[in-house]
């Protein structure tokens, strides 16, 4: 087994608050392999000063406040975060860690377990959220066997042609959900000439590794937990406005937009991700598959579902049928808040169950339930991990083969 050690990089702007936890939770870790760089990329001089004041105030060695060369769009942004923290390091692996996620307590020890004993491979992990969308708040925890798995690229790549790459979840290797050797990232910037510099880093990274590398990794235990919706630049992708989402097509000007989607420019569902792996297919060729069309529009369909504002929803349906959608199966829309009688129902009804499993002494069930804040939900969400599944049924479409592995 080889020594590891990781370069978490918090990419950040205008959310000094967020970034502020995030480190407070890296470095509560009991692990002193990690290596932790803040990159601000802020608009907004009050949240500058209020970060990097925190970080110096720490004056702790593991920490590096890191301040962007200019006003970066997200791809841009994370190339230059993550190839300076590699740089200013000796660090065996890289990671991006969102400003809007914690790592639970005690699990930066998967981390370099998993990284000392198979240290030329990418692997992902699992990830639980809090979200409002739909709303209420609640907090949504993944099944997870607690087993490191392989998966093999072009099986994902595969899947993700057909248009299913949403049913992947924490199994896709996006770049926020991956651990990647420094020989992997260097291997990527070598053939493409940048790491992940376009419209969206996440799934750009993702398809890159899959079109150079022929296999990966999977912790399939749940090791984070991502919150803050209502900032989430996705989620106001996905709905049609909101949370950083026009910050988000702000800082990428006038360049094209979504240009090789299946709908070019079309914000919803995964055309975003079918874009970034369309770029990649075109420059390798033979190594990723053609996009199925018809999965692909399918997939967009059920993006439906999150759109808001009913009028903008019917547009984009029509829109959609234009293009060869059929949409027999056309997603209700986004669910409406519940009752105020109804909502107080459901929080005495939620409480009662976790008063009685204290009684008892077992864990709550608390997926899916209700809160008030976010702060309430990650409180919970630490506190009550979901129990691992006996069964990786979850896991199928992926097609996984166990590794052997000692894990924490």
């Amino acid at each position: 087994m080889s020594r590891a050690s990781i370069a978490v990089v918090i990419p950040t702007r205008n959310r000094a608050d967020m970034a502020i936890a995030a480190i407070e939770h890296l470095r509560a870790q009991d692990c002193g392999d990690l290596k932790l760089f803040v990159s601000d990329n802020s608009s907004i001089e009050e949240e500058v000063a209020r970060l990097a004041d925190f970080c110096r105030s720490l004056d702790d060695p593991r920490l590096t406040y890191m301040r962007t060369p200019g006003n970066l769009h997200q791809g841009a942004h994370w190339d230059w975060a993550i190839s300076q923290a590699l740089e200013r390091s000796d660090a065996t692996h890289a990671t991006i860690h969102y400003d809007r996620k914690i790592l639970r307590p005690g699990q930066a020890a998967a981390w370099i377990a998993v990284a000392g004993q198979f240290p030329d491979k990418v692997f992902t992990y699992v990830t639980d959220a809090v979200s409002a969308d739909p709303p209420p708040l609640r907090l949504w925890q993944a099944p997870w066997t607690g087993k490191l798995y392989r998966l093999e690229t072009a099986h994902i790549a595969a899947v993700s042609a057909s248009g299913e790459a949403a049913a992947l979840g924490s199994m896709l290797p996006v770049l926020s959900n991956c651990l990647v050797p420094r020989a992997a990232v260097e291997s990527i910037v070598e053939r493409f000439g940048d790491l992940c510099d376009s419209t969206t880093a996440d799934s750009c990274f993702a398809y890159r590794f899959c079109a150079l590398h022929d296999d990966y990794l999977h912790l399939d235990r749940s090791l984070t937990v991502l919150y803050g919706s209502h900032r989430s630049a996705a989620v106001g992708y996905l709905s049609g406005g909101g949370g950083d989402f026009a910050d988000y097509r702000e800082t990428w000007r006038g360049e094209s937009w979504l240009d090789a989607g299946i709908i070019p420019g079309l914000n919803l569902g995964y055309n975003m991700l079918f874009h970034e792996y369309e770029l990649v297919r075109r420059e390798v060729g033979g190594r990723l598959p053609p996009l199925d069309r018809a999965g692909c529009l399918r997939d967009l369909g059920r993006g439906l579902f999150w759109i808001r504002d009913p009028e903008a929803r019917e547009e984009v349906r029509k829109l959609l049928v234009e293009h060869g959608w059929k949409d027999e199966e056309a997603p209700p829309a986004l669910a409406q808040k519940a009752s105020l009688p109804r909502r107080a129902y459901r929080r005495v009804r939620q409480h009662a169950r976790l008063l009685l499993g204290r009684i008892l002494g077992v864990a709550p069930p608390v997926n899916g339930f209700q809160f008030r804040s976010d702060e309430e939900a990650l409180v919970y969400a630490v506190k009550y991990p979901s129990a691992p599944s006996p069964s990786a049924a979850h896991l199928a479409l992926a097609r996984p083969r166990e590794v052997d592995a000692d894990l924490p």
